[in-house]
């Protein structure tokens, strides 16, 4: 060969070179059978990535064996193009014509992170001889048509849109319709499952209003809309162009988490175990629904995020579950199959992810696995909300319903028979004692034997005379021991049962365990007489005990009392009511510890302690003990390493046949301890009658009413009500607290000086003054908060001699003037005021509930109560006074806060509870059911000024 004619080919071979990028080697074609009617072709493909606008490519050999070279260019502009490669050969006799389909999105191998959301791949084909592959129309699916005469053989050049092709494949077009056909019946049935699932739990939440339902169908209906995605749904049914879009199945993936999280959260009331979960799920959602947004421009990696947050809350919600099971929460323990079928079919649908697991079969398998899962939880959940109502709903006899009746209201059945002398106990009823469930059905000598000795001989004669007068009914309460010997309280009501001869064979009736009530009832009764924190006589019974002392002293029976009185100053302002308790205790205990076994100490209010000294009669031994009792109150505190020195006011006053009752020399010990505190001495003050008259200093404070009105020498001060039932307390009323800043005496607290306003007018004149002011007050906020909420405001009651019938109808003109609605003013009534003339405060009580002002019963549980006095008096709230709040000595809440807010509950009265100082407080009260609840952990009583600050900075709520 010459050599320039070699020079020319290399050169000829090297600019083919840079123009095509060709391959040396030819294509190995793939042989076509007429028998086959499916075949993949994914793996045979000869990818060229991308390598330009154009592409020239060795073809495979024909029947001839020669190799020839193509150059294909690319059709769609925008710079390089994605290339692939594949040849076909005809060996039969007779013409083939083949579909080949590339499917937009496979589900198995599309990958956790930057899956493949789906587009269409093939932008064109090149065939090295004859017309180009006809497209097709086909949902989902790049289609085209391939021909092939006998014996031909042609490569296919792919422009590619994007730089993978996941499957490929060869149809006979019978075949493929075939299958297209028996899918859409699959996917039909499978998205009719899951909207069917999806309206009944809809239609459930018609039926019975738990908000768990709703939650349920946002996800069901999440997967009816993924399944619409999914199986091309919304180009086929809804004529929505969106199957294709990787933005509707990235949202589709994004709102199962979102669905999901919200009805875990409904379903196990999270809200109600910390309010921490309320934080966490909320911030979950927010990241969630951003997705979204992200999805807008980056589908594929809104889509790899939700995927991971859908198995990330698989694991997390079981170990929750599991978590919660333990702690015996029924809804947790109803919750676990389901969501055990959940995590297996996130560990299938992450192995087909993953591409573990791949073909048709798998795909149809992950998505019947998630309709089964909405299957199951739709089952969980109606199961749950009905099974309470199964038996009602359910026909009964009369004697089925009260055997479910006698179980469902937690009594046993007790018959007694008087023939064989037997008795009969109800199983549940021994096994709560610690018996065996037959060691209470046995003879009645025996049974008799387990009931408390002290109430055996009562039982047993209760009962004789019910069979004696043969009719009546049998209702005692009684103690019985348990077989740990502690003692139980039991209601026991029966009847008789008459023979056929007239005679009585056999008495049956209830057992029911009261032990539980009956302490509260005993705890109720201690606390009524007694403080609850320091375990002290409260001024109630220290009178009384005050008052039988001066009567066997006036019969010569005893020595002539005296009566100390201590006083310490506003104990909050040294650190809040923690620290006023802790000093308030120490100083019991210091004057505990110095007094006589016959001498009696009585805490008579918040910062007030009272001596009933009858260990010494001797006056000069009387002043020893007080300036005894002075120094030891006197000895420093330590708190937070500091000490804290108190000078306690001491008045002292000497019983004499003189005085009428207890109250008369109680008072003369406070006249005493006034004039020793406005000497501002540390001296002792012994009462003198002519302190009587320094008491006059006070003098008829009435006179001088209309001067501080006209003067404003009032101040108004407001202490917020906070409701402890939302996860974060917020703003539902104020308390009204009223200062008379008295030019003559200084700051004046309503206590103080409303008992020197002699006259009645004068009273109700300073009480009506306060209403309206507040009430015009009120008014204000509620318009500056633009009706978002209504507000209430409560005001206390001053005085007994408020209980009139013309206050009623002053409140009825003060509420036209200012305009506001009546139930947003509460009227405080304390129990000391309720008990002096029961009768006219209910009457009174009813008014203001007619006139639809709200009324709450003060300070309950200071005095001795009647509880009737609740059903009779339509209150609409009681407030409940800081000892109740108290830990006891193992921990733990008072059992009678407990009792009081159920009962409360049942009687659909609110609880607000004062003198709250620690968070730990505002929790339990909330979880324990307690509405409202005010004190400084919340804030101190401030000015209207700074009431308005935390009305357009806080969050209201509606009042009641």
């Amino acid at each position: 060969m010459a050599p320039g004619l070699l020079i020319i080919r290399v050169i000829l071979v090297f600019f083919f070179f840079l123009s095509g990028g060709m391959k040396a080697a030819a294509l190995d074609s793939i042989s076509l059978l007429p028998e086959v009617k499916a075949l993949d072709i994914t793996d045979l493909v000869e990818h060229h990535g991308s390598v330009g606008d154009r592409i020239q490519v060795s073809i495979a050999p024909g029947m001839d064996g020669l190799v020839r070279r193509i150059l294909v260019h690319a059709q769609e502009s925008g710079g390089n193009s994605y290339w692939a490669v594949f040849a076909l050969a005809n060996r039969s006799e007779e013409a083939l014509e083949r579909l080949l389909v590339s499917d937009y999105y496979h589900f198995p191998g599309s990958g956790m992170v930057w899956p493949d959301l789906g587009v269409s791949r093939i932008a064109s084909i090149t065939p090295s001889q004859g017309p180009p592959p006809r497209p097709l129309s086909y949902w989902g699916a790049d289609v085209f048509v391939i021909s092939l005469n006998p014996g031909e053989v042609i490569t296919f050049v792919l422009e590619l849109r994007a730089d993978n092709l996941p499957h490929l494949y060869l149809w006979e077009k019978d075949a493929y319709e075939n299958k297209l056909n028996g899918l859409a019946f699959f996917h039909g049935l499978l998205a009719g499952i899951s909207g069917l699932l999806a309206l009944l739990l809809t239609l459930a939440f018609v039926v019975r209003w738990s908000l768990f339902f709703p939650a349920a169908a946002l996800f069901s209906w999440s997967v009816f809309a993924y399944f619409c995605v999914e199986f091309g749904l919304l180009d086929r049914v809804f004529g929505i162009s969106g199957s294709g879009n990787p933005f509707y199945r990235a949202g589709a993936e994004i709102m199962m988490p979102v669905t999901l999280l919200i009805f875990i959260f409904t379903f196990l009331k999270l809200r109600y175990w910390h309010v921490y979960f309320v934080y966490v799920v909320f911030f979950w959602l927010f990241c969630l629904l951003m997705l979204l947004g992200v999805a807008l421009y980056q589908p594929p990696i809104a889509a790899g995020l939700a995927r991971f947050s859908f198995a990330f809350l698989g694991v997390i919600v079981f170990l929750l579950l599991l978590f919660l099971g333990f702690k015996r929460c029924d809804r947790a323990i109803v919750l676990i199959p389901a969501w055990s079928l959940f995590l297996l079919w996130l560990f299938g649908a992450g192995a087909a992810i993953a591409g573990r697991w791949e073909g048709d079969l798998v795909f149809l398998a992950i998505m019947s696995g998630l309709v089964v899962v909405v299957l199951v939880m739709t089952v969980t959940v109606v199961q749950y909300a009905f099974s309470g109502g199964v038996a009602i709903l359910t026909k009964e006899t009369d004697a089925g319903r009260k055997a479910l009746a006698l179980s469902g209201c937690g009594v046993s059945v007790w018959d007694w028979s008087i023939v064989q002398k037997r008795v009969f106990t109800g199983a549940e009823f021994s096994t709560s004692l610690g018996y065996d469930p037959e060691s209470l059905s046995c003879s009645i000598k025996k049974w008799l034997s387990h009931v408390y000795l002290a109430d055996r001989s009562v039982l047993e004669v209760t009962l004789r005379t019910a069979v004696e007068q043969r009719g009546g009914c049998v209702d005692t309460k009684f103690r019985i021991l348990r077989s740990d010997g502690r003692i139980a309280w039991v209601h026991l009501k029966a009847r008789p049962v008459i023979g056929s001869e007239g005679k009585i064979v056999r008495c049956i009736g209830t057992l029911n365990d009261i032990t539980v009530a009956r302490v509260a009832q005993e705890r109720l009764m201690h606390d009524a007489i007694y403080d609850n924190l320091t375990g002290l006589p409260n001024r109630p019974l220290f009178l009384d005990r005050l008052g039988m002392i001066m009567k066997l002293s006036y019969t010569g029976k005893l020595r002539h009392p005296a009566v100390l009185l201590f006083a310490f100053h506003d104990l909050k302002e040294v650190g809040g009511q923690l620290v006023s308790d802790s000093i308030l205790l120490t100083m019991t205990y210091r004057l505990s510890r110095i007094i006589d076994q016959c001498d009696t100490l009585g805490r008579l209010s918040g910062n007030r302690l009272a001596v009933i000294l009858i260990s010494a009669s001797d006056p000069k031994r009387i002043a020893s003990f007080a300036r005894e009792a002075k120094e030891a109150l006197k000895v420093p505190i330590m708190l937070h390493g500091q000490e804290v020195s108190l000078v306690p006011l001491i008045g002292l006053s000497l019983y004499k046949h003189s005085h009428k009752d207890a109250d008369a020399l109680l008072s003369e010990a406070e006249i005493a301890m006034r004039h020793t505190s406005k000497l501002e001495t540390d001296r002792i003050g012994i009462f003198d009658p002519v302190m009587i008259a320094d008491k006059m200093e006070y003098g008829p404070l009435g006179s001088e009413l209309n001067h501080a009105i006209t003067s404003d020498e009032f101040e108004f001060l407001y202490q917020p009500v906070m409701t402890l039932s939302d996860p974060v307390p917020v703003i539902a009323g104020f308390e009204v607290m009223v200062r008379w800043n008295h030019p003559r005496l200084g700051p004046l607290n309503s206590d103080e000086f409303v008992e020197f306003f002699d006259e009645d007018e004068k009273i109700s004149e300073f009480f009506l003054y306060v209403v309206n002011h507040a009430a015009i007050q009120l008014r204000n906020w509620q318009a500056l908060l633009r009706d978002r909420c209504e507000l209430f405001m409560s005001i206390k009651l001053f005085s007994e001699r408020l209980l009139r019938y013309e206050v009623v109808n002053d409140l009825k003109q003060i509420f036209l003037h200012t305009g506001i609605f009546p139930r947003s003013l509460k009227i405080e009534i304390s129990e000391s005021v309720l008990m002096l003339n029961m009768e006219l405060a209910a009457r009174i009580i009813r008014d203001l509930r007619n006139l639809e002002s709200g009324v709450i019963l003060d300070t309950f549980g200071t005095r001795y109560l009647a509880l009737e006095c609740l059903e009779s008096c339509p209150f609409e709230m009681i407030r409940v006074s800081k000892p109740f709040v108290s830990v006891n000595g193992v921990g733990k809440r008072s059992v009678i806060l407990g009792s009081i807010i159920e009962m409360m509950r049942d009687l659909g009265i609110f609880v607000l509870v004062s003198g709250l100082d620690c968070p730990e407080d505002v929790y339990d009260l909330g979880e324990m059911g307690c509405k409202f609840g005010q004190g400084y952990v919340f804030g101190k009583p401030v000015p209207a000024k700074e009431v308005k600050k935390k009305l357009t900075g806080s969050l209201i709520r509606p009042g009641f």
